[in-house]
């Protein structure tokens, strides 16, 4: 129910409301799901809500996102479950499930779920250094926005995923981060931050944040330079069995394997070419044959001239 004094931003939100729950046309089951009832003031023309401070909020969410979204079949109400009856909402009073209050979850959807490891992921998100540093204000969707969350597949082009990624990241993570509990603003830009890297800047736009920042044994981690697990280093990345293979090529099978035209990492290769992990078998053989060659022939004429040196001393101890 509605309260009786209504403010001007109440009334608008109640209009909007009695259009989206209004039937779109002959078949009225359009407006039957409660999402559309949460639509009408965070949908496609949202509402700007005035609070007593002078603050406004407007809280959109993208329906094509949501749409794509591994949400996109959920009623708000599942996620949403008290206090959102009242407009605006008494933030004092809602309450929204977290992540791990649903997942994993039970029945039919259970067997979705069965694909990632909550129990574990729990434990390596409470051992991060972003919660350890902020157990209050870092949650799971603090980097996976419920209305957007979708896991990334081979369908997704490599550098998308790059740049989809580690946008998440930079949220907080750039020099321009100065508001909000979770800022760490990059003093100087993300450039210099990484200044001790060689090629910082294409490091930063080639890779994740997380193939580097996260435990190296690991495909998947959400630790993020926690107690256990030492980050990536220059050797895990630029070596033959590259960990990228396990970690950013992870979802495009046909390129973390194989190789074509005589070179190693073949998927790899096609994204950029990383010093020490792409290589040609070719080239590295003919390399070994010429490294052989030149130092046989260096044993050869050392020994060679090591002989002929002593040959004349002999002659002349004889005489």
């Amino acid at each position: 129910m509605l309260p009786c004094m209504m403010s001007g931003a109440r009334i608008i939100c109640l209009a909007y409301l009695i259009l989206t729950l209004l039937p779109a046309g002959h078949d009225a089951a359009s407006a039957r799901k409660p999402v559309n009832f949460c639509l009408g003031c965070h949908g496609a023309r949202p509402v700007t809500f005035h609070r007593q401070s002078g603050e406004t909020r407007v809280i959109a969410i993208g329906m094509e996102r949501l749409r794509q979204s591994e949400h996109g079949e959920v009623d708000c109400q599942q996620c949403h479950v008290r206090g959102f009856a009242f407009f605006p909402h008494p933030m004092e009073i809602t309450e929204t499930r977290t992540c791990l209050e649903c997942h994993p979850r039970e029945g039919g959807a259970a067997e979705r779920d069965r694909a990632h490891d909550f129990d574990a992921i729990g434990a390596e998100f409470r051992d991060t250094a972003h919660h350890t540093s902020h157990p209050e204000a870092f949650r799971c969707e603090s980097c996976h926005d419920p209305h957007a969350v979708k896991p990334p597949d081979g369908s997704m082009p490599i550098a998308t995923l790059i740049e989809t990624q580690n946008a998440i990241c930079r949220e907080c993570h750039v020099e321009s981060a100065a508001e909000g509990p979770l800022a760490a603003p990059a003093e100087g830009g993300l450039p210099a931050v990484h200044a001790g890297l060689p090629h910082a800047a294409l490091h930063l736009d080639g890779l994740r944040c997380i193939d580097c920042h996260a435990p190296a044994d690991a495909a998947v981690s959400h630790r993020l330079g926690g107690r256990n697990g030492r980050p990536a280093r220059c050797g895990d990345c630029h070596a033959r069995e590259t960990i990228l293979n396990a970690k950013l090529l992870r979802h495009h099978p046909k390129d973390s394997s194989g190789g074509f035209a005589g070179f190693t990492n073949a998927g790899l290769l096609r994204h950029a070419y990383v010093f020490g992990a792409t290589r040609s078998v070719v080239i590295d053989w003919l390399g070994y044959l010429a490294v052989g060659a030149v130092t046989l022939g260096l044993a050869a004429h050392g020994g060679l001239g090591l002989y002929f040196r002593q040959r004349p001393r002999r002659r002349r101890n004889v005489g």
